[in-house]
C-alpha cells in the first residue's frame, strides 16, 4: 500500500463521517450538560470549563467510536497507512487525529484478523490528551451449517445446529430406496430461525415415497465472506413454471461479484401441494449460471398440470475453488457434460473426480443441475447408498419425473457441487462456558488434560472444579455455567447427592453417578469396545447420523458404558452397546423428563456411552468428538449460538499520556 505522510481515509466511506457526526452529537450534550450544571454561562464558558478534562474526553469517546467503527467494517486497514495520523479534524474549538498501527507485522492490509494498536490525540485550545489501545478484532460466527437426516412422504422437523434471522435452505436426496421404483423430489416448508421441515414427493403423485436420505445446507440470507470466501444466500418469489419446451426462468442478480458462481437451489415453500423443482440457468438455457448472468426458477419436467400457486425459492451461491472455511475443506466446483439420467432401473451412476483429492472422503455434499440441455427437464440426485465413500470423485445421476412415460434416462448435464470435508468447526460450540469436575486441577491427569484441550479446540470457555472443593464452591462454580461435563475420573464421593436436583445441564462420563444424575440405577463398563449402536435419530445429537449397529467411536478398544437395572421413563436412549448384547448406551434427559426415581428432572442431562477411570479419550475419533461436542451444546440449551461471534471483539486500554 501507499504511505502518505499525512494519510487522509477514503471519502467514500460512510463509517468514517459517520463517526464525526456521532462525536459531535455526543460533545454538544456532554458540553451543553455541563453549562447547566454550571454556576453560570460566563462561568462556564471562562473558569469552570476544564480544557484537560475536555482534550481527555474527546479523546477517550472517538476512541471508543473507531473502534465501534472497525467492528463494523475493516475497510480502514486500507484507508490508512501503517503508525501514520490522519489529518486534524476540527470540532469545535478542539481537533483531534487517529492513527493505527498492527504491532505484528507492521502491515495493517495483509491479514483482518491481526491485533491493531488504535491511537488517538485530542488538543482542546492548547491542551492535549493522547490515548490508545490494543484492539483485537471479532471473528464473526459462519452463519452457515450442513447436515445429513432421513425423510420419508410425511413433513419431519429437521433442527438448526445454530439459530439464524432469515435462514435459506437447500437440499439434495439421496435417492437409493426409492430409485428402482420412482423419482422423487425433496419438499421443504415452514423454514424458521430454528427449523425446517421436509418431505419426499413423487411428481405427480403416482406412488408413494419411502424414507431416504437427504443432505441439507443452511446458510443466513445475506451476502458474506467466510475465511475469505465469497457466498451468498436469497430468495425469491416465484409465479413462473417452466418445464418441457417453456424454460425461461427469472432474471435474477448476484449480491457480489464472482469469477465462477457454484449455484444452489430449493423450491423453499410448499404453498402448493403440487411438485415443483427449482432449476438454474445463465444466458441461454444450456449454459451455466455465468459471472454477469442469472436465472433462477421451478419446472413441473413433462407434467401437463403446469398450474402452480406462487412458491419462495431459496438460492446460495458460492465462489468456486479449494477453500477451508471453518476449519474443514470445502470444494465448489462444476462438472463436465458428463452426469446422466439414472437410467430405466434407477441404477446409472456417473462419477466425476472432485477438483483435489480431499484427505478423506468428505461427509456431506449439496449438488445442483447447471443449465438444461436435455428436453425433458431433470434434477440432481445421490443415486447410490455412499454417494461420498471416496477422497476423489462423487457418485451423481439426473432424475426425470414419470408422469408422461417411465423412461428416466436424460443427455448429459453439468452439475454444480458442493462437498464439505466435515461440517465447519466453529459453527457449533464455540462460546460456550463449560465447567469441567475433574479429580485434582493441581495436577492433572493426562486424560484430563485431553479433555480440556479438545474443548478449548472447540472454541469453548473451560474452568475447573475438582473433588476438594467444598460444596458450596462447587454448587456456584456449576450454576455460573452453560453446562458441567463430569470426567469420569472424579471421586464419586465428592459429588454424590449434590448434583441430582441441581437446576444446571450436566454431560456425565462417570459410571458411579448415573443414578445421581437419574439416567439408570446403574451402569456397567465394557471393556474392549469400539462401536455403539445408533437406534434413534431424531435427536439433535444424533440428527443427521445413519441408524447403525456399529458405529465406531474410538479408534482404539475402550471401556464402554452400558445402563443397568431400572431406566429413566422419561430417558430418550439415543444409542446402545453393539449386538449381540444390547442395552442402553447414550441417554439424554429433556426438562421434565421423569427419572428413574420417578422424579422429573430439572435440567437437560446426558450420559456418554464411554467412561471408568481406564477411559482414555485421545482415542475418541471424529465421530465421537462429535457426539460430545453436540452433547455439550445440546445440553447447554443453545447459549453457545446466541453470540454472533466466535472470537468476540476486544479492547485493552493502554496509559494515557498528556
Amino acid at each position: 500500500m501507499h504511505a502518505r505522510s499525512t494519510p487522509r481515509p477514503d471519502p467514500r466511506h460512510a463509517g468514517y463521517a459517520l463517526l464525526l457526526v456521532i462525536i459531535a452529537i455526543a460533545f454538544a450534550s456532554a458540553l451543553g450538560t455541563s453549562m447547566i450544571l454550571s454556576r453560570g454561562p460566563a462561568a462556564a464558558v471562562a473558569g469552570n470549563v476544564r480544557l484537560a478534562g475536555d482534550a481527555r474526553a474527546l479523546a477517550e469517546a472517538a476512541l471508543e467510536l473507531t473502534v465501534d467503527m472497525a467492528i463494523q467494517d475493516d475497510a480502514f486497514r486500507d484507508a490508512y497507512a501503517h503508525d501514520a495520523w490522519s489529518a486534524d479534524q476540527p470540532f469545535g474549538q478542539g481537533t483531534f487525529r487517529v492513527k493505527f498501527a498492527d504491532p505484528e507485522d507492521a502491515d495493517l492490509a495483509n491479514d483482518p484478523t491481526q491485533d491493531v494498536r488504535i491511537t488517538v490525540r485530542a488538543e482542546v485550545d492548547g491542551r492535549s490528551h493522547e490515548v490508545a489501545a490494543l484492539f483485537t478484532p471479532p471473528r464473526p460466527r459462519h452463519r452457515f451449517e450442513v447436515g445429513r437426516f432421513t425423510a420419508g412422504p410425511t413433513p419431519t422437523t429437521v433442527s438448526f445446529q445454530n439459530t439464524y434471522e432469515n435462514p435459506v435452505v437447500v437440499c439434495t436426496p439421496n435417492i437409493t430406496n426409492n430409485a428402482p421404483d420412482r423419482s422423487v423430489v425433496v419438499r421443504v416448508q415452514n423454514v424458521g430461525a430454528n427449523s425446517f421441515e421436509v418431505y419426499l414427493q413423487n411428481p405427480g403423485d403416482v406412488s408413494t415415497p419411502v424414507a431416504d436420505e437427504v443432505h441439507f445446507l443452511a446458510m443466513e440470507q445475506g451476502a458474506h465472506e467466510f475465511d475469505g470466501v465469497k457466498a451468498e444466500a436469497w430468495t425469491i418469489e416465484a409465479d413462473l413454471v417452466d418445464r418441457r419446451g417453456a424454460s425461461d426462468a427469472i432474471a435474477a442478480e448476484y449480491l457480489q461479484d464472482y469469477d465462477r458462481p457454484i449455484v444452489l437451489g430449493q423450491v423453499m415453500t410448499a404453498n402448493d401441494p403440487r411438485w415443483s423443482m427449482f432449476w438454474c440457468r445463465g444466458s441461454l438455457r444450456r449454459r451455466a449460471p455465468e459471472p454477469g448472468t442469472l436465472r433462477v426458477g421451478r419446472h413441473v419436467g413433462e407434467d401437463t398440470d403446469t398450474a402452480r400457486s406462487r412458491e419462495t425459492l431459496g438460492v446460495i451461491v458460492f465462489e468456486a475453488g479449494t477453500h477451508v472455511i471453518g476449519g474443514t475443506t470445502v470444494q465448489a466446483f462444476l462438472t463436465g457434460q458428463e452426469v446422466e439420467g439414472v437410467g430405466p432401473d434407477g441404477d446409472q451412476v456417473t462419477k466425476p473426480d472432485f477438483p483435489e483429492i480431499f484427505d478423506q472422503p468428505p461427509q456431506y455434499a449439496l449438488a445442483n443441475q447447471a443449465g438444461e440441455v436435455g428436453g425433458d427437464m431433470s434434477w440432481a440426485v445421490f443415486p447410490d447408498a455412499d454417494p461420498l465413500h471416496a477422497d476423489h470423485h462423487i457418485h451423481l445421476a439426473l432424475d426425470e419425473d414419470q408422469i408422461g412415460d417411465a423412461e428416466r434416462d436424460h443427455d448429459p448435464e453439468r452439475v454444480f457441487v458442493v462437498a464439505f470435508q466435515d461440517a465447519p468447526n466453529d459453527s457449533l460450540g464455540a462460546g460456550l462456558n463449560v465447567l469441567m469436575a475433574v479429580e485434582d486441577k493441581g495436577s492433572m491427569t493426562a486424560e484430563d488434560n485431553t479433555r480440556l484441550a479438545l474443548l478449548q479446540s472447540w472454541g469453548m470457555n473451560v474452568s475447573l472444579c475438582d473433588d476438594a472443593d467444598g460444596n458450596d464452591e462447587k454448587i456456584a462454580a456449576m450454576e455460573a455455567a452453560d453446562v458441567v461435563y463430569i470426567s469420569a475420573q472424579v471421586g464419586e464421593p465428592a459429588w454424590r447427592n449434590l448434583i441430582d436436583d441441581l437446576a444446571v445441564p450436566f454431560v456425565n462420563e462417570h459410571p458411579g453417578l448415573v443414578n445421581d444424575l437419574g439416567f439408570a440405577s446403574g451402569a456397567t463398563s465394557t471393556g474392549g469396545e469400539r462401536e455403539i449402536a445408533i437406534v434413534d435419530t431424531g435427536h439433535p445429537i444424533t440428527q443427521g447420523l445413519s441408524l447403525d449397529d456399529n458405529y465406531e467411536i474410538t479408534d482404539a478398544h475402550e471401556d464402554m458404558l452400558v445402563l443397568t437395572g431400572s431406566l429413566a421413563l422419561g430417558g430418550q436412549t439415543l444409542a446402545e452397546r453393539s449386538p449381540p448384547d444390547t442395552g442402553a448406551a447414550l441417554m439424554a434427559l429433556e426438562i421434565g423428563a421423569q427419572r428413574h426415581t420417578l422424579w422429573s428432572t430439572p435440567s437437560r442431562r446426558v450420559q456418554l456411552p464411554w467412561g471408568d477411570e481406564n477411559f482414555d479419550p485421545a482415542e475418541l475419533n471424529g465421530a465421537g468428538q462429535e457426539l460430545l461436542l453436540r452433547s455439550l451444546v445440546w445440553a447447554a440449551g443453545g447459549a453457545s449460538r446466541d453470540s454472533p461471534w466466535i472470537t468476540p471483539p476486544n479492547l485493552v486500554w493502554e496509559e494515557p499520556s498528556e
